[in-house]
């Protein structure tokens, strides 16, 4: 897969707003191998997943984010972003969880660290919520650098669908309400069609009288 680059041409169409959460789905992604030259030309000491998350609510406009894929603490004693991801999309309390852990070329992750068993696994259309704080590029144009990730039911729904249709008991008297079948109220029945207009009877033709 080809790099994805973020793109300063023109500016987001949405006003980010910092300590908001956003809903968002991974559009596209790329492994970046541990090594690789990073922040002033360092080398990178964790390979790093490199994501582009589009914006549920304005499917043109999406957030870039460089994620280190290392579930240990940081120094500044937070914890790391990946940690963070992956307990979002399983629905678990980082702060609770001391184990998990995530694979760097296949992105399954899990929180038993013996046993190895996959718990869920990142990839294209993973959705989450995320937050972070605003940032300006070259181009003085805004942009949310991420902080944090959290679950999707968190940020902005991907769509809006309708309701679903009520269950109808097969007799058409009962509705199911969730937790027990509900009598349908009583309807009157419809008035009846009006009755069709007369149809005129047709002018008797005029009687002629035969001259004699």
């Amino acid at each position: 897969m080809a790099r994805v680059t973020p793109s300063t041409a023109t500016a987001s169409e949405t006003a980010w707003q910092e300590d908001t959460w956003y809903g968002v789905t991974l559009r596209e992604w790329e492994i970046e191998p541990k090594g690789t030259p990073g922040y002033k030309g360092q080398p990178t000491k964790h390979a790093r997943l490199i994501a582009t998350w589009q914006l549920n609510t304005n499917p043109e406009d999406w957030i870039f984010d460089w994620i280190s894929l290392t579930v240990s603490q940081q120094a500044d004693g937070t914890h790391a972003k990946a940690k963070l991801l992956i307990c979002a999309l399983a629905g678990r309390d980082p702060r609770q969880e001391q184990t998990p852990w995530i694979d760097d070329e296949t992105l399954e992750y899990g929180f038993d660290a013996e046993a190895q068993i996959p718990a869920g696994r990142i990839s294209t259309g993973t959705a989450v919520a995320l937050k972070g704080h605003v940032i300006q590029d070259s181009n003085k144009f805004d942009r949310l650098r991420v902080d944090r990730y959290g679950g999707a039911h968190l940020g902005s729904p991907q769509q809006v669908s309708a309701p679903p249709a009520p269950m109808v008991s097969p007799d058409g008297r009962y509705q199911w309400d969730g937790s027990a079948w509900v009598p349908l109220a009583a309807s009157s029945p419809p008035p009846p069609p009006p009755a069709p207009a007369p149809v005129p009877a047709p002018a008797a033709a005029p009687v002629q009288q035969e001259l004699i």
